[in-house]
């Protein structure tokens, strides 16, 4: 038994329910209005969900890394938001559909020090040497 939360009776007398597979990954969760969620899992080991389908019956995907950073998502029109990541780990960028990107840089501290979008504008970031944010232009 791995003592999950399978109902919530609320004081008005509704209830929403969670149900898991056997090695306890959700899904399914039905809100109390009725409306069920599910969760597909593509990889037998991971906790991190491949797949959702909402009440309405529309799809989202998800792709992971094997240090569990989003690598791709699309959502239920198709479009796709692909993540990117350096050796520490952090969110270097985000490219979204038409073509719209966001970069990120970080100092040897790993503090985030500038945001560029896909026009080219800046936003930077400076640090005092406690680490401390100083300015941001």
């Amino acid at each position: 038994d791995r003592q999950q939360l399978t109902t919530t009776v609320y004081p008005d007398g509704l209830r929403s329910t969670r149900e898991y597979d056997e090695r306890g990954r959700l899904t399914a969760e039905t809100s109390r209005t009725g409306e069920t969620t599910r969760y597909r899992y593509d990889n037998p080991d991971s906790e991190l969900p491949t797949g959702i389908v909402d009440a309405t019956g529309s799809h989202r995907a998800m792709r992971w890394s094997r240090y569990g950073q989003i690598l791709a998502f699309t959502d239920c029109s198709g479009y796709e938001t692909r993540y990117e990541y350096d050796r520490f780990g952090q969110m270097t960028a985000v490219h979204r559909e038409e073509g719209l990107s966001v970069y990120r840089t970080y100092n040897s501290r790993e503090q985030l020090t500038a945001i560029r979008d896909s026009l080219g504008r800046e936003t930077r970031y400076d640090y005092n040497e406690a680490g401390d944010l100083t300015t941001t232009t």
